[in-house]
């Protein structure tokens, strides 16, 4: 019995039954004609991720509130109440909501920033 060894592009070795399959599996690869879709349907809808449960609830009435709010609107009004004590996590979270992330800014005094990369062989 003879095994013969094919040298590939990237220069590593494989035997001859490994070549017929990988040339085999290629044969039958073709591109989607233009304007159809390989996923017709698309991507499943993602039903109970705990996002999704989360965004369902949030909005439905706060059993503990008189007044009929949503569980969204008390959460809004217990962080605010949060912020007022001076809880800085929540002050925090309402400024990042309201006005946006305050964006970091690099100190210009020092320069461009110097990478170095070195490679051990």
């Amino acid at each position: 019995m003879q095994i013969r060894a094919t040298k590939q592009s990237n220069g590593s070795l494989i035997n001859s039954g490994e070549a017929e399959r990988k040339s085999r599996g290629q044969t039958n690869l073709k591109p989607f004609p233009k304007g159809v879709s390989g996923n017709p349907k698309g991507r499943p809808p993602k039903h109970d991720t705990f996002t999704s449960l989360l965004k369902e609830e949030i909005e439905k009435q706060c059993p503990d509130d008189a007044s009929g709010k949503t569980w969204k609107e008390c959460l809004v009004i217990a962080t605010l109440k949060l912020a007022i004590k001076g809880n800085a996590t929540a002050l925090k979270e309402l400024w990042d909501r309201v006005d946006g992330k305050v964006p970091l800014r690099m100190n210009e005094e020092q320069g461009p920033l110097e990478i170095i990369v070195t490679y051990d062989r």
